[in-house]
């Protein structure tokens, strides 16, 4: 009986669609990403943000604290899904309001771009996640590398 389940069990997990195991090589990402920071940049680090592709639209958050005294440049890369993600960038005023200050996307088409940040202070990077475009649901990434300079 026992070996019967585990025959199901197994052969289950190998008829899933490929498209349901997250496709983020977070390490193959972030190496070929930091090859695109240039001097006098340098590199400080990396967020991964983890996106849900389902039938209903969906938000994610991150965070992102800028110091005084540097000039940072944020590059955004992706595992290369289907789906045209909206990246709004907002930063936090000190009346405790967001403003808008960059908008940009990554899709298949388009896996990577950079913003400069001048000012300090906190900012909220949106992930405005559309509806999948596959039959099936599936995971992905959009990888934030940090770099900065001393003004």
């Amino acid at each position: 009986m026992f070996k019967v389940f585990l025959t199901l069990v197994i052969t289950f997990f190998l008829s899933l669609p490929h498209s349901l195991v997250a496709q983020c090589k977070i390490a193959e990402i972030v190496k070929n990403t930091k090859t695109k920071i240039e001097k006098p940049y340098i590199f400080d680090g990396f967020t991964t943000t983890n996106l849900s592709f389902t039938q209903q639209k969906r938000n994610a958050r991150s965070e992102f604290m800028a110091f005084k005294g540097q000039k940072y440049r944020l590059h955004f890369c992706s595992s290369e899904f289907e789906e045209t993600v909206k990246v709004v960038i907002k930063q936090e005023q000190k009346n405790g309001t967001l403003v808008e200050v960059f908008t940009g996307s990554v899709s298949a088409a388009n896996t990577y771009f950079s913003f400069d940040i001048e000012k300090p202070g906190t900012y909220f990077i949106d992930f405005e996640v559309p509806e999948r475009t596959l039959e099936v649901d599936h995971k992905e990434c959009v990888i934030m590398l940090n770099s900065y300079k001393t003004k």
